[in-house]
């Protein structure tokens, strides 16, 4: 573990669901007051109550161990997934990158109004919920209001861990903008040929 920034945890339940190899360079969960930041905690899909920690908490990130053919859980909690057939390296990047993604949505806090939060965007007394790719991709816009912000930095915002291509940011934004558009405040821009702004009316 000390060759990386972070501690990789196994869950109680996952046993058997890894290599044993990996599992064993996992650290034992600890008891949750305990837990050393940054980390990631790799379980299983119900896991809940680890799950509702790792949401409300940017320095913690969840990895869910799929179990069979089963398809990805859509559980906004989690933050990626991986396979049974997974190493540690891939932990050790799938977690890195979350918790880079969190940190993200994290620093945006709020912009005149406009809150962003790990579950999605609240404004007033309105609350939108997103995606992890899609809170990390407002987050960032509204990081820099009113600058445009390149597609090669948004497609590298992917929650899968893989950068995403530029049809599929194109998705994100077009999904993003109708969820977002009872916040008649916040207006995300194309740029031709650069990449997309955020305008936040006052």
């Amino acid at each position: 573990m000390s060759r990386v920034s972070l501690t990789l945890y196994r869950a109680p339940g996952i046993e058997g669901l890894l290599d044993a190899q990996v599992e064993r360079a996992l650290a034992a969960l600890p008891p949750l007051s305990r837990l050393e930041r940054p980390g990631v905690v790799v379980l299983r899909a119900n896991c809940s109550e680890l799950l509702d920690l790792a949401a409300s908490d940017p320095a913690l990130a969840s990895l869910a161990v799929l179990e069979g053919p089963e398809r990805p859980p859509s559980d906004s909690r989690i933050d990626d997934v991986v396979t049974p057939r997974a190493d540690f390296a891939e932990l050790v990047m799938r977690g890195g990158r979350a918790l880079a993604r969190k940190r993200v949505a994290a620093a945006a806090s709020e912009v005149d109004g406009v809150r962003v939060t790990l579950e999605g965007v609240s404004w007033r007394d309105l609350r939108v919920d997103l995606s992890s790719t899609e809170v990390a991709i407002v987050a960032r816009l509204l990081r820099e209001p009113g600058l445009v912000i390149t597609e090669s930095e948004l497609c590298s915002l992917d929650s899968s861990g893989t950068p995403m291509t530029a049809r599929a940011l194109h998705t994100h934004i077009y999904r993003l903008r109708k969820k977002l558009r009872p916040v008649t405040c916040l207006t995300i821009h194309s740029v031709r040929q650069r990449g997309f702004r955020a305008d936040v009316a006052r």
